[in-house]
């Protein structure tokens, strides 16, 4: 995979993740808990949230 795939499917997965999180009762502006037990996925939110991806 070259390092242009990793970073396309970075995105991917970090756009996957905010749309079952939208779809959640977030788009009607109740509070939800959100627990990411997997590892690579919280880095993937974390570098999202800091404006890396």
């Amino acid at each position: 995979m070259s390092p242009n795939d990793k970073m396309h499917a970075d995105a991917y997965a970090v756009a996957e993740m905010i749309q079952f999180i939208w779809r959640s009762r977030v788009r009607d502006g109740h509070p939800i808990t959100v627990f990411m037990p997997c590892p690579k996925m919280r880095k993937l939110w974390t570098r999202w949230v800091e404006g890396e991806i």
